[in-house]
């Protein structure tokens, strides 16, 4: 069964400000905070909302809502922000396939702390829930919800914090039409930034994060590490930088993808070979990293960071069968 609600209010044409305030408290069943929608709106005083769209296909577990404004005569409307939501793994995998890119290597951003997610480098915000109430696929795995944000072109990119505001309350509206089960998301933080260019950080100090096996590892003088993720998402990426790079792009970086998805990241002889695997919640986890050679560290190097990065990961996560790269062979240390 498809579900559609599609809202244009032409009866409001003649009081374009209460159709803004309308839409803006409408959108996505109302689920939505007013004060996020209203920072990534355009200037009501230049543009004006036009419509919306909420639609749900049970059938192939997949939700859409969207909101739109006018751009002025003889130009098609724009959208403030889009969000779409799936439950199936196919579709999943090509989201993440797209924001990854072949390799995993595409630059993402970190939410707050405990938000199971991260921001992508188009500026999207990338959340993965469980949906107990959706029992197992056919592959026995749990069912899971991931749900993308995108603020539109045209509107306020520069105001994260509300796109991720935007981002929880729709993930929960999604999560909700679908039959998920799961207990609400919660945003835990303020999100300062959807620039994946973050600031490095002295090795000592990314003790206790995600990047924590670098904290005390043998590194060239200088470098330092860059966060890309939170603990709790789906994927894991520590950055390093040299002592000329703060922002700059990293000499080496070193990557955690957790999901059966990830198996496609080492299709290829040169990726297994420097990559660690391990059993994650149930499903594959993948382990990788390089480094420029003029950076310092050799292929031997960067395989034993790769180790110590994984066993890191593992230990972190509770997961099990981790193999060590070069051999896929079970880690005994």
């Amino acid at each position: 069964m498809a579900a559609v609600i599609v809202l244009s209010l032409a009866g409001y044409g003649g009081f374009p400000y209460a159709k803004d305030w309308w839409l803006s408290r409408e959108v996505c069943g109302g689920a939505l905070p007013d004060d996020a929608v209203d920072a990534l709106s355009p200037d009501s005083g230049e543009h004006h909302l036009t419509a919306m769209e909420e639609k749900r296909v049970d059938a192939l577990g997949s939700y859409r809502c969207e909101l739109s404004y006018d751009r002025g005569d003889d130009v098609s409307p724009a959208r403030v922000f889009e969000v779409t939501a799936d439950t199936r793994r196919d579709p999943q995998e090509a989201v993440l396939w797209q924001a990854f890119g072949e390799g995993g290597w595409r630059p993402v951003s970190p939410l707050p702390d405990g938000m199971p997610g991260f921001i992508d480098e188009s500026g999207a915000v990338q959340l993965m829930g469980e949906c107990p109430g959706l029992g197992k696929d056919d592959d026995g795995r749990p069912r899971r919800i991931l749900v993308r944000t995108a603020a539109g072109w045209d509107a306020d990119r520069g105001a994260p914090d509300a796109l991720v505001g935007v981002a929880v309350a729709a993930a929960n509206r999604a999560s909700e039409q679908l039959g998920c089960g799961a207990e609400p998301l919660e945003k835990t933080g303020r999100a300062r930034s959807t620039d994946p260019g973050s600031a490095p950080v002295a090795p000592e100090k990314a003790r206790g994060t995600p990047c924590a096996a670098f904290a005390e590892a043998d590194l060239p003088t200088g470098t330092k590490v860059r966060i890309r993720t939170n603990s709790s998402s789906l994927v894991v990426r520590c950055e390093l930088v040299g002592s000329d790079g703060e922002g700059g792009e990293p000499k080496a970086d070193f990557g955690a993808w957790y999901g059966d998805w990830s198996e496609r990241l080492i299709n290829k002889e040169s990726a297994r070979l420097n990559s660690a695997t391990a059993r994650c919640d149930g499903e594959s986890a993948v382990f990788n990293g390089w480094a420029e050679e003029e950076f310092g560290l050799s292929d031997r190097q960067v395989r034993a960071l790769i180790a110590e990065f994984s066993s890191e990961q593992a230990e972190r996560r509770d997961c099990t069968h981790l193999t060590s790269p070069a051999s896929g062979r079970p880690d005994t240390t």
